[in-house]
């Protein structure tokens, strides 16, 4: 009786055991993609501005360029989910219609709104917004989040 007690214990402790072992692999998975979602936005941005920024007119401010990109586009995720995804609900029905421009132009005002909060980062024209707009929709499918 007492091995049936111990087995059942056991067998109990593999299976919680085994269901954090996937849990752990799979916020692993999510962060590492995530992770690299915002460095991939944040060299695509940078490269945009030091390469192209004069005739884009993209212009990266403060000392360590790169890391201004980096919190550009932490800042610019965190806009789009929590200003972006309410926008995106409201306008779902205008988006069918117009077959996904509605959320291009969406892209458009949060990286404005982004663009607005944060001052190292200057977009001066709309060549500009257009690029960094599609910058981000280019890196998710580059780290293949959906």
């Amino acid at each position: 009786l007492i091995l049936a007690y111990f087995f059942c214990f056991c067998k109990f402790s593999v299976v919680i055991s085994f269901e954090n072992f996937i849990i752990n692999l799979l916020l692993k998975k999510f962060f590492m993609k995530a992770i690299g979602y915002f460095l991939l936005v944040a060299l695509l941005i940078w490269l945009a501005a030091t390469h192209f920024g004069q005739s884009l007119g993209i212009e990266l401010t403060g000392q360590n360029t790169y890391i201004s990109a980096l919190i550009f586009a932490v800042i610019l995720s965190l806009v789009n989910l929590v200003i972006g995804s309410i926008l995106r609900i409201i306008t779902f029905p205008f988006n069918i219609l117009t077959l996904g421009l509605v959320s291009f132009l969406i892209s458009l005002l949060m990286i404005y709104i982004t663009d607005s909060f944060y001052d190292n980062i200057k977009i001066t024209s709309l060549l500009a917004y257009l690029v960094v707009a599609i910058i981000p929709a280019f890196a998710g499918m580059m780290v293949g989040k959906k």
